[in-house]
Parts: C-alpha cells; sequence; structure tokens
C-alpha cells in the first residue's frame, strides 16, 4: 500500500478529485490516501470516497489537523491558502507510517505513483523536486536574497516530496520548521515552501528528477510520463477547456481526467475565462507581470483609496478633487518610467482606466479633469501594439515575446506575391 497525503479545503476539493483521479488512473498498486481536511464538506467528502473505492484495494481517511496545527497562527501569502502548512505536520499525524509522498492538489499525475514513493532517497530526510528550468532558477535566487539562504544551494518546490517520517520525528522537524517562521515570517515569500528550503539549505535534500515535478509553465516535454504541476497562480480550470489558449500548457491533459469526475459540470461552471475578450485581458496582465512596479504599486494605492469609506462618503466635489490629484501624480509618474517600459505603462493606465468605467460614476468621471487624459492612451495603444487593428486581415502569424521588458510584433504580410516580414519591437 502507498501512503499518499494530500492538502485540501471545501474550495479546492474539485481540483483535488481531479489528482486523486490521474493517481488511480495510472497506478497499478493499491494506494492509501490520507486527506489533511481543511473543512472539507460531508456532502463532498462522500464523492471523493466513492471515486477511490471504484478502485480495488484503495482507501481514502479525512484527517483533521486542527489538534495538531501549531501553524495555526501563520498566515499564508500570494495565492496559497493556509492548508498548504498543514503538510508540515505529515510524520506526526500518522506516526505508524515512516515513508509517504505528498502532493499538491494542482497536479496531473500521468505515470504509476509507485515509481515516485520507491524513489530512494538515501540518508536524506525529504526528495525534492529542484527547478531546473531557467525562469524557476532565478525566481530561486531572488528568494534566497530575501531570505539569506546561501547561493549555493538549491531551491527547491515542495508541492512534491518524498518524506522519512521517522528521520523527521527523532529530529523534530515540525518544531524546529514554527521556530523558523517565527523568525523569518517578516521576509518570506512562499510560505511553507521558503520554511523547508530555510531548513534544508546548502542542498541538505534528495533532489528527485524533474519529471516528478513538469513546472508547465516553464518548461516543453516530450515525455507525457510525468507529473505535470501547474504551479503559480494561473491554474487549468480558470479556463473553458473549449479555448485555445497558450496562457499556459497542457491544459487538455487536465480536462481529460476532470471529466471522469462527478464535478466536471461545476468545474465548467466555475471558469474565469469563458470568452476571446477574457483571455486577451488576461494575456495583458500577465505581459505586466514584473513590469513597472512602480506604476503598478501607485494603481494599487489608488484603487484602495477609491475603495475606503472617507471617500465613498464625500461629496461630488470632493471625490473629483481626490481624482484630480491622483491621476495626476500616476501621469506625473508615469512621464519617468524609463522609455523601453513605456508599453507596459501604456496597458496598465489603459486598464486601469476601465476599472474607473466601472468603479465611479460617469458624471463624476465627466467633470474630472483628468481623467479625459486616460482615454487617450487607448488610441495610441492601440496604433502601437494592438495587431488585432494593424492589417487585420492580412495577418498570418503573430509574436507576443515578453523577455525582460520587450514586447515583439512580428507580422507577415503578402505583397504581389511575395512574403514581408514586418518586424517592429517596442
Amino acid at each position: 500500500m502507498i501512503p499518499i497525503f494530500l492538502s485540501s479545503d471545501n474550495n479546492y476539493a474539485p481540483y483535488l478529485a481531479v489528482a486523486i483521479k490521474s493517481i488511480c488512473e495510472n497506478t497499478k498498486n493499491a494506494i492509501n490516501f490520507y486527506i489533511i481536511d481543511c473543512g472539507i464538506e460531508e456532502s463532498i467528502k462522500n464523492i471523493l470516497t466513492k471515486l477511490v473505492l471504484q478502485y480495488t484495494g484503495n482507501t481514502i481517511e479525512f484527517i483533521d489537523p486542527s489538534e495538531q496545527n501549531i501553524f495555526n497562527d501563520c498566515r499564508a501569502r500570494n495565492h496559497v491558502s493556509k492548508a498548504a502548512y498543514a503538510r508540515l505536520l505529515i510524520p506526526y499525524i500518522k506516526p505508524q507510517i515512516d515513508k509517504v509522498v505528498y502532493l499538491d492538489v494542482d497536479i496531473i499525475v500521468n505515470l504509476d505513483i509507485t515509481e515516485l514513493f520507491n524513489q530512494n532517497i538515501n540518508d536524506y530526510i525529504i526528495g525534492a523536486p529542484f527547478g531546473e528550468c531557467e525562469e524557476y532558477y532565478y525566481h530561486g535566487i531572488r528568494t534566497k536574497k530575501s531570505l539569506g539562504i546561501d547561493m549555493i544551494h538549491n531551491y527547491f518546490c515542495s508541492g512534491i516530496l518524498v518524506i522519512d517520517c521517522k528521520k523527521w520525528r527523532e529530529n523534530n522537524l515540525t518544531q524546529k520548521l514554527k521556530d523558523i517562521y517565527e523568525e523569518y515570517k517578516e521576509r518570506m515569500i512562499h510560505n511553507d515552501q521558503d520554511l523547508l528550503n530555510i531548513l534544508f539549505s546548502n542542498n541538505k535534500y534528495f533532489n528527485l528528477d524533474k519529471k516528478f515535478n513538469y513546472i508547465i509553465q516553464y518548461e516543453h516535454t516530450e515525455n507525457p510520463n510525468v507529473i505535470y504541476h501547474y504551479d503559480g497562480a494561473v491554474k487549468p480550470w480558470h479556463f473553458l477547456p473549449s479555448l485555445k489558449t497558450n496562457i499556459i500548457k497542457y491544459i487538455d491533459i487536465w480536462w481529460d481526467y476532470a471529466k471522469k469526475t462527478p464535478f466536471y459540470d461545476e468545474l465548467l461552471k466555475q471558469c474565469k475565462y469563458k470568452t476571446k475578450e477574457s483571455l486577451y485581458d488576461k494575456k495583458l496582465e500577465i505581459f505586466l507581470w514584473k513590469h513597472n512596479r512602480f506604476l503598478k504599486n501607485k494603481i494599487k494605492f489608488i484603487k484602495k483609496v477609491l475603495n475606503l469609506p472617507s471617500f465613498k462618503q464625500s461629496n461630488k466635489e470632493r471625490k473629483i478633487y481626490y481624482l484630480n490629484t491622483m491621476i495626476y501624480s500616476l501621469l506625473d509618474l508615469y512621464q519617468i518610467i524609463n522609455i523601453k517600459d513605456k508599453i507596459f505603462g501604456y496597458i496598465q493606465i489603459l486598464i486601469f482606466t476601465n476599472y474607473l468605467q466601472k468603479a465611479i460614476q460617469k458624471d463624476i468621471l465627466d467633470d474630472c479633469y483628468e481623467y479625459k487624459r486616460l482615454p487617450s492612451l487607448k488610441k495610441l495603444l492601440k496604433r502601437v501594439i494592438s495587431v488585432e487593428n494593424i492589417y487585420r486581415k492580412s495577418v498570418k502569424h503573430k509574436v507576443f515575446n515578453i523577455l525582460g521588458i520587450k514586447l515583439k510584433i512580428k507580422i507577415n504580410k503578402e505583397k504581389n506575391g511575395k512574403s514581408i516580414s514586418n518586424n517592429s519591437c517596442v
């Protein structure tokens, strides 16, 4: 029997079902599923239980970690919930088990999980996959600098782990991790993953083959027998399966397994992006990532002010005054942005303009002088980068290549029977 731990709350339970389905479909040996239950409803538990018991020899147990959870007061950042910290309790939840596999919920196991469980991690306490791809490598460098971890350490992903629970208990690591949290909580970026990397710094862990943690955002694989890890805030269940998108890869594989679960119809209804227009908005958001941080923070601050009771309760004149002041400071900041980043600034301000149109009454915007300057950027933006409006009928190929601060648009035109390549880099 292979002991596999997963952690989920009620919101993530449908995605948990998809992960479980992929494991069961590809594994010959019997599996004991241990679900760290962070608030799953009884009706959902019954559905998950039926799903697991369809496969001979498999079992499932839901475990409430609250009594043992010394991480209850720990905060979670980014898109991760507090449920992530529960994995740090695993060796004590089932003290009779000496070795387990832990898996995140946002995965598809397209291989026999026995192969991962049978990995010999030698004298190490954990086996974890190091993010070998270039993007994840530099992502790890930034995190190590923030935490003060030696640069020799290969920052690993905690979403897939092989744990020697016996050695973990012998070294009282759960309490050590809580102590680390108290010391580093103001500098942490990636929650429990940071804690584990601090504890096992200087590469004191067994490096699992990257096929056990194929991070779909950063790599391409010709080998389908991998564990697909949909790491990051953008998930396959955000997109309707009928929409063709390159925002993240291998969405179709995730949905192929989702179709085999009782949650398929519910998952379809919960998709965030259901139209081509919504996909385009998401692409713009991704293009902006890591660019114009000052401008982005200014917009974030303005949105916060607009939602304050003091602003909402102000009279029309005061609201116009506040808007004029804030938008002026926004455009003033934009003037000093490095010219290489201006294209991203145009996009950010355009999205902010759309936000204002929804958040502020029309009569107030009509009387706001500075606001009237914003929509003019929309025409300029379309003229500069909108391939939909450039050679609308003759565009044969377009490439958006975000590397550092460059947005490259490649347009092929047919003229007199000859192919002409028109490249513009902004």
